[in-house]
């Protein structure tokens, strides 16, 4: 495991790096969502490589597995923001930033219904400081907001997460996002690692290696695409640093090509 953990600690510097490129620039949260939005990306990314070379270090393979949802969430959200274009493009952006505020609305409303009940579980103190945060948040984020028919102000949201994905970039890479999705919960696969439950006569530990080690070049892969869509989308801004983001992202890309062991093609 020793090579992904050098891998993603250059992913890291890299991103580290490529950010350092667009130093300077000032966008325009309403009028530039999409170029914020993979801005913020290439942060996670960077944070999150960092947080995976460590925990490979410490043999903390299943922490590191979770943290690669992240990337594929990343990878596939901004994969469907730049399937549209212009007020669209935009539209996308804010719904997938307004969802979580959707939810959480959606939650207060039910904490305000039970202050009214038979059997309240919340003081109306409580509640109050919650509706005027996300109150507050509404005004300073109004193009996160919709009005309803009813004539309601509510946060917008995106359509359900599998409805985004296009259907090839389904079948290459949603079964893996899926798969990490056995290591979040208690299940089989926890139970084998934590617990020592053999299954066959292979060590726990072990048997979770080789999945792991897939599971990373992928998720380098994903960096790699995400940081493509960087190259594209910053070719406007601080033009001088084009030949320098060129050459972090082809380190990445002989990177990326390091860490796969024929798990899979490389995309057209």
């Amino acid at each position: 495991m020793t090579e992904y953990i050098n891998y993603f600690n250059d992913a890291n510097r890299i991103f580290r790096e490529f950010g350092s490129t667009t130093i300077g620039i000032t966008l325009d949260e309403e009028k530039q969502p999409f170029e914020l939005y993979c801005m913020s990306g290439l942060k996670i990314c960077q944070k999150k490589s960092k947080s995976i070379s460590l925990l490979l270090s410490n043999e903390l393979y299943v922490d590191a597995i979770i943290l690669t949802r992240q990337i594929m969430e990343l990878l596939f959200n901004i994969h469907w923001i730049k399937q549209s274009s212009g007020d669209e493009r935009k539209e996308r952006v804010y719904k997938l930033e307004a969802e979580p505020y959707y939810y959480f609305s959606k939650e207060i409303r039910e904490m305000e219904s039970n202050i009214y009940g038979d059997r309240p579980l919340w003081e109306d103190n409580n509640v109050i400081e919650f509706r005027k945060l996300i109150e507050l948040e509404k005004e300073t984020f109004p193009f996160l907001v919709e009005e309803t028919e009813d004539g309601k102000r509510i946060f917008k949201k995106p359509e359900p997460f599998i409805q985004r994905l296009e259907p090839e970039l389904r079948l290459k890479y949603y079964h893996l996002y899926r798969f990490t999705s056995l290591f979040i919960h208690p299940g089989p696969k926890l139970k084998e690692v934590f617990l020592k439950r053999k299954t066959s006569e292979n060590n726990p530990i072990e048997k979770i290696i080789e999945p792991t080690k897939q599971i990373l070049a992928y998720t380098l892969l994903f960096e790699e695409l995400i940081l493509g869509y960087a190259i594209e989308i910053f070719s406007k801004f601080n033009e001088d640093k084009i030949e320098f983001r060129n050459k972090l992202y082809s380190d990445l890309v002989l990177i990326v090509d390091k860490a796969n062991k024929e798990y899979f093609g490389k995309p057209n």
